[in-house]
């Protein structure tokens, strides 16, 4: 369970987008074939300002969705723990908030679970991941489990975010994860 609650900043874009990827200040990714910016994911993602996100309709109200955004953690009791600790207060915020303990349950089991430095572009980062089993009455149907990353980046203007939440057991989402990891680039 997160140490610290986790904040949700009010909606403010200001990083310019261009069609096939996502930016927030320094930081990018490139879109996948298939998914769409279509739905305002605005003030979902803690932690964070300047938020961009990009999503592939699942069934009925789930989507996978990516996100990408400034570290903020302004408003917060503490300050900016670092990229490690803020990497995994992102995956213990998706699986703590109101929808993703009705998605998960009360206390999820995190298996497949990664900690790890990872570097893009030159600039050091951390990645945290892991897999959670969809609770049997929760409102996904489709997959019985979800993978969250979190990628955090020291990036020249500050610290950013890049977080996915998709299908941990359909390999098209899973090659769609990995090409959004890869395409992650620093201006």
């Amino acid at each position: 369970a997160p140490t610290a609650p986790c904040e949700f900043l009010p909606d403010d874009p200001q990083s310019s987008q261009s069609p096939g990827t996502r930016t927030s200040g320094d930081l990018s990714f490139t879109i996948p074939e298939g998914w769409s910016t279509d739905v305002n994911w605005g003030g979902t993602l803690p932690h964070a300002t300047d938020v961009a996100s990009a999503e592939k309709h699942i069934e009925q109200n789930y989507y996978s969705v990516a996100q990408i955004g400034q570290v903020d953690w302004s408003g917060a009791e503490g300050e900016y723990p670092g990229a490690e600790d803020a990497a995994a207060a992102y995956v213990q915020c998706h699986l703590t908030r109101a929808d993703g303990v009705q998605a998960y349950g009360e206390n999820p089991e995190v298996t497949s679970y990664v900690s790890e430095p990872f570097e893009v572009d030159g600039q050091d980062g951390w990645m945290v991941r892991g897999v959670v089993e969809v609770a049997e009455d929760g409102q996904i149907a489709t997959y019985t489990a979800v993978e969250i990353v979190a990628v955090v980046v020291e990036t020249p203007s500050g610290p950013a975010v890049f977080k996915v939440a998709t299908s941990a057991d359909d390999p098209a989402m899973n090659a769609d994860l990995e090409s959004m990891i890869d395409s992650l680039s620093v201006a």
